[in-house]
């Protein structure tokens, strides 16, 4: 990926159970998204390997696995779909649920990946936290989230070393939604900021392309001209009746004469007379 276009990310950041995997989720149904949870990514390793029991023996206890690790992982898993043909680095946006997560790993990925925003889901009550990851571990089966000490591990950890993340990004990338309100509502206010990025993002693609030269506008087929109908021919004339549709009334009156005559025997050239 190093002699390529850098992967164009929106980073979904916020701490455990602000609701990133659901609007994560519910982006990725929008066309060229695709949407990459980093927890995701490791539960999918095979926990009976090496690697996936390293995983384990971070997450169990609450601590965030080491950033090599994370971001090599991560390199790995989106090769692997781009090489599927699951992800188009020229056409898709990959929303980043869970990295970059430090410092370092911004560092790790500054070459990889064009920041376009970042959506900070913001919920200040730490109950409102603990009570939604609790749900999360009873219908998801993760273990990670199952106890409440670990769960207030895992906040701790994250205000300790993810929130710093923002501070390496330049402000005007980073948009702040709150995620204490229903999802509808969450989304619609993601959704707002995202369409401005977004649009902002086709016209600047637009001026690298074509300069200071307008994009090519579309051509517009023009609509065929209606069809003149061509002049009635000498050849086809309707028949009528004598008088419906004769020349004149004059020449009318003497065809009607003449047909008169041969029926009484009398024409106007010749009377037969009687003594």
């Amino acid at each position: 990926m190093s002699n390529q276009t850098p992967y164009n990310v929106v980073l979904l950041f916020g701490g455990p159970g602000c609701g990133k995997g659901t609007q994560g989720k519910a982006l990725s149904g929008l066309p060229n998204v695709k949407h990459l949870a980093m927890g995701d990514i490791f539960r999918a390793l095979d926990p009976s390997s090496d690697i996936g029991r390293e995983f384990l023996s971070y997450s169990n206890k609450g601590l965030l696995v080491p950033d090599e690790l994370t971001v090599r992982v991560w390199k790995w898993h989106v090769t692997d779909l781009v090489n599927t043909g699951d992800v188009d680095p020229h056409t898709h946006i990959l929303l980043l649920d869970g990295i970059p997560r430090t410092t370092a790993q911004v560092e790790q990925m500054a070459c990889v990946i064009n920041v376009l925003k970042i959506i900070h889901l913001v919920v200040k009550d730490e109950a409102v936290l603990i009570e939604r990851l609790k749900g999360r571990a009873l219908k998801s089966n993760r273990p990670d989230d199952a106890h409440e000490d670990v769960i207030k591990e895992r906040l701790n950890v994250y205000r300790r070393t993810t929130e710093p993340v923002l501070n390496a990004y330049h402000p005007g990338l980073i948009a702040e939604i709150n995620g204490d309100q229903n999802p509808f509502a969450v989304l619609r206010d993601i959704a707002d900021v995202l369409a401005v990025t977004l649009q902002a993002r086709v016209q600047a693609t637009a001026t690298t392309r074509f300069g200071s030269r307008q994009p090519p506008r579309r051509q517009t087929v023009r609509p065929l001209p209606q069809a003149i109908a061509p002049p009635a021919s000498p050849m086809k004339r309707s028949v009528s009746f004598p008088g419906a549709n004769g020349p004149s009334a004059s020449g009318d009156k003497q065809h009607r004469d003449m047909v008169t005559a041969r029926v009484t025997g009398r024409t106007h050239s010749s009377r037969v007379s009687t003594l």
